[in-house]
């Protein structure tokens, strides 16, 4: 057993990844933002952007909101980079381990409800959800277990193609 993090540059026969269903981070503001850039040529030391958390029943900071999406967006990537390092972990055979809502739809047929946006099941949403919905398609009850059987060796090479066209 042992993180997404360690596993980097090694292979293993059976590779099991659960917890893809949990929100990878929490919505706390930080207190400060701040964002460094390099020295720039003829300059001694580097810029730094900072911005303070905004005070309650003030207006929002422009800077500070500009610095929290632009860290939101590097998050995404990393979670991106994170899920591309564990499903190419595998040699034989690769287990991704997710949950999500079932909900009924507006005839009341049970159907897989799309994953949180800050899960790493919302990335592979578009390749899983036919296999959820499925199983959702079996469900009698709404508290039922929903499980879905996927493709890793699928995955894996649906995951390289979007990686070669820059998406992940």
């Amino acid at each position: 057993v042992m993180t997404i993090h360690k596993a980097k540059g090694l292979e293993f026969d059976c590779v099991i990844v659960p917890g893809l269903g949990r929100s990878s981070r929490s919505n706390d503001k930080k207190l400060f933002m701040w964002m460094e850039r390099p020295a720039l040529p003829g300059r001694v030391r580097p810029d730094l952007l900072l911005a303070p958390i905004h005070e309650t029943g003030t207006e929002a900071d422009g800077i500070y909101t500009w610095l929290e999406k632009l860290d939101s967006e590097k998050q995404r990537f990393e979670d991106e980079r994170l899920l591309y390092v564990a499903a190419t972990r595998a040699k034989q055979r690769l287990h991704l381990l997710g949950n999500t809502n079932l909900v009924p739809d507006k005839d009341g047929v049970i159907e897989a409800k799309e994953p949180v946006a800050k899960t790493l099941l919302s990335k592979l949403w578009p390749v899983v959800q036919p296999d959820f919905s499925e199983a959702a398609s079996r469900q009698l009850s709404v508290a039922t277990p929903m499980p879905a059987s996927v493709d890793g060796k699928e995955i894996i090479k649906q995951l390289k193609q979007i990686k070669e066209a820059g998406g992940l």
